[in-house]
This record gives C-alpha cells, structure tokens and sequence, in this order.
C-alpha cells in the first residue's frame, strides 16, 4: 500500500522533473514506464475493479499534469531562473483559438532588443507603448510574464489537493480490495463442509463361558 501511494507521488514528481533533467526524448518514455508500472499496482491491488479504476485515474493524471502541473512547472522555472527586466510594450495582436478572445503582447527592451521567451499573454490587458517589469527566461524556453502572475502558490496547491484526491482513490482501492478478502475468506469457511459423525458402535454381548 506505502508503496503504491509512493509510486503515484514520487512518479509523477519525477515525470514532472523530467523536461529539465532529461533530453525530450526520455519524457514520452518517462511517462509510458510510469503508466505502466502504476497501472500494473492498481490492477494486482484492486483485480476485479482494475480497470474501473486504471483508466480513469490515468487520464485523470494525464489532465493535471497538462492542464495545472505544466503552468506550475513553468511558474517555477522562471521565479527560479528567470530575470526581472524592464520591457516596452511594442506590438499586440489577437487569437481566439477557443471562442474567447486572447491578446497577445511583444516586448521589447527600451533599447529596442526582443525579451526573450516570445510573447505575453497571461492575461494582462496593456497598450502599445507601456513600460512594465516582466520575468525573463535567459534560456528563452518561457514565456515572460509580469510578477504578480508567475507567483506559483495558488497552483501549488490545487496541484497538491488533485494528486492528495489521486491518493485518496488508491488507498480506496486498497480498502475495497482488504473488504473483498475477507468477505471471500469468511464465505469460504462457511461453505466448508463439516466431517459426519462417526455412527456409534454397536456393543455386541459377550458369548456365555461353557460350564
């Protein structure tokens, strides 16, 4: 059980680290060794409900990690490595990839130098010519984005309540699993059946002694 808990949270850890610590390559890899070592656990754990609850919580790890983890990854990284620079608004332009509109600022440095890490589009609506304080990416891997929306703390921790739910299925799957043994082990015992009795032996009266 300690070990299935530990493989879910310190093997989503790893294939979180694992853009940084290895070539891209070894992600996809990561993440198949992964999935298949804990879905492995959760079939031999809950066997009948196996798939029930394998399929499930795989895409259910696949979303946090696209959709939360990935953002956190990024907030990380450039609190941790990125730089504060002064930049110049110098370009806008708008998308609606989804039915909502997003805009899309560049920046420049105030000698006319691109910030590195591409546009910005964490939701601050700017103007053309505004002067701002963003984070940086010295890799340019990151998008730059202001202060107040690289704070990764809110991320953190709807991250940390999804996989603490994650959790919560495992340990009810080992639950579930405990209960189907007994219930098993106690029907077993009842339906054993119980040796006969032994009929009684019959005394036979001795043979009278001739005189």
């Amino acid at each position: 059980m300690l070990a299935n808990c530990g493989w879910l949270l310190g093997g989503f850890a790893g294939v979180t680290a694992a853009p940084e610590l290895l070539p891209r390559w070894a992600v996809p890899l990561c993440w198949v060794v992964y999935l298949v070592v804990l879905a492995a656990l959760l079939s031999r754990l809950a066997q009948r409900m196996g798939l029930v609850i394998v399929i499930p919580l795989v895409a259910y790890l696949a979303a946090l990690y696209f959709l939360c983890v990935v953002e956190l990854r990024a907030d990380i990284l450039l609190r941790s490595r990125g730089q504060l620079v002064h930049a110049v608004v110098t370009g806008d332009r708008v998308t609606s990839p989804r039915g909502y509109l997003i805009r899309h600022y560049t920046l420049s440095r105030p000698d006319g130098s691109p910030v590195r890490g591409g546009e910005i589009d964490d939701g601050t609506v700017l103007e053309r010519g505004r002067h701002l304080t963003v984070y940086e990416d010295p890799e340019g891997e990151i998008q730059p984005s202001t202060p107040g929306h690289t704070d990764p703390t809110i991320r953190a921790v709807v991250a940390g309540g999804l996989l603490a739910l994650a959790t919560g299925a495992l340990v009810w799957a080992a639950y579930s699993r405990s209960l189907e043994s007994l219930a098993d082990d106690s029907g077993n015992r009842c339906s054993e059946p119980r040796p006969a009795p032994r009929p009684a032996r019959k005394s036979v009266p001795a043979a009278p002694e001739p005189d």
